[in-house]
């Protein structure tokens, strides 16, 4: 049984949804896997996890938006600020500075490496406190 925090992971490609869910468990966390922003929202209200990962490119809501809509909603309820990482393919950077107005904690660019994702992760859990 992992010790390290939940990872909620949204990403709508069943092949990279594979391959995420294999990179965050070979980093110890356990991993929740959706294809949706409607289904992320659902899991990122129930409170269960220590980090979500959002593709920005959802099929049914930009990534940037559900940020906002989750940030709204923990603003709201008064709930404590969850992590948030844009995971995309554009790497301008402007779509960095879209992210963190948007209410992410920062942006990992694809193709990325696996020291380079589970970094990302542990220094944000650190970063939020996150145990």
């Amino acid at each position: 049984m992992s010790t390290k925090p939940s990872i909620l992971a949204v990403e709508d490609s069943p092949a990279a949804q594979a391959l995420l869910r294999a990179q965050l468990q070979h980093g110890g966390y356990a991993v929740t896997v959706v294809g949706t922003a409607a289904a992320a929202l659902q899991h990122l209200q129930q409170g269960h996890h220590g980090l979500a990962l959002i593709d920005l490119e959802l099929p049914d809501l930009h990534g940037l938006a559900l940020a906002q809509q989750h940030r709204l909603w923990e603003a709201t309820t008064g709930c404590t600020r969850l992590p948030l990482l844009a995971v995309t393919g554009h790497t301008l950077p402007e779509y960095l500075a879209q992210a963190l107005a948007s209410g992410f904690d920062g942006l990992l660019a694809k193709p990325y490496r696996l020291p380079q994702l589970l970094e990302r992760v542990a220094s944000l859990l650190t970063l939020h406190n996150v145990n």
